[in-house]
């Protein structure tokens, strides 16, 4: 209803554990996107720390406060694919959002000597807050997801992948994820998990046919 979504993510940095990568994007109602990544590293003891961009876990399991202050790159919707790798005009940006988890968390099968790390957790709720550009203020209330994952990553050979998730309003909730990988010299599909949420269980489900989007030419439009 608002055409406003944010994505927020923070890993470590492989050459020193003990630093944090932030990235966080807004997107606003006029089709623009916010952008900003950054390293970090602060008092962990409540969630991860990294410069402008902070988890505070107020309840276990259930509340994540994301806090963000600082600047980022508006970037126009016409050159989301070809943004400025140098930009020197820079808006101020306050985020403050508590997810809510509406769900058990989903955890995947632990996997054991795979490229994508050793196990991958996910969550579904809700996210509540605002989010301030310069002197313009969103508010955010809406279906929000939340994903945790440990172990290593090396995407030398990663193709693609197909996330997606749906929740629908009598309460049920659907989850998928696909990975493709080039083995050899050809496309092969490495990850195929999915779920279904429904009267408070999880369900084993099976990717039949999901779209896959290949190209920055068809970002905005409808999907199947």
């Amino acid at each position: 209803e608002r055409h406003i979504a944010y994505y927020v993510h923070i890993g470590r940095w492989i050459k020193n554990p003990e630093i944090l990568r932030e990235i966080l994007f807004v997107w606003l109602p006029n089709g623009d996107v916010l952008w900003a990544q950054s390293f970090g590293r602060g008092d962990c003891s409540r969630g991860p720390w990294a410069a402008c961009e902070r988890l505070i876990c107020e309840e276990p399991g259930k509340k994540i406060r994301i806090v963000y202050n600082g600047p980022m790159q508006l970037i126009p919707l016409a050159k989301v694919a070809t943004p400025d790798p140098a930009p020197t005009n820079l808006d101020m940006v306050s985020l403050d959002i508590l997810f809510e988890g509406k769900s058990p968390t989903w955890y995947y099968p632990q996997t054991e000597n795979t490229t994508w790390s050793k196990w991958h957790t996910e969550q579904l709720g809700n996210g509540k807050g605002t989010i301030k550009h310069v002197d313009k203020t969103y508010h955010f209330d809406g279906v929000a997801y939340r994903d945790h994952s440990r172990g290593p990553r090396y995407l030398e050979h990663f193709r693609g992948h197909t996330w997606i998730q749906a929740h629908f309003p009598e309460g049920d909730s659907l989850a998928l994820y696909q990975m493709w990988q080039v083995v050899d010299g050809v496309e092969k599909e490495a990850l195929s998990e999915a779920t279904i949420y429904k009267d408070g269980e999880f369900h084993e489900a099976k990717v039949i046919y999901s779209p896959r989007m290949l190209s920055t030419s068809n970002i905005v439009c409808d999907y199947q």
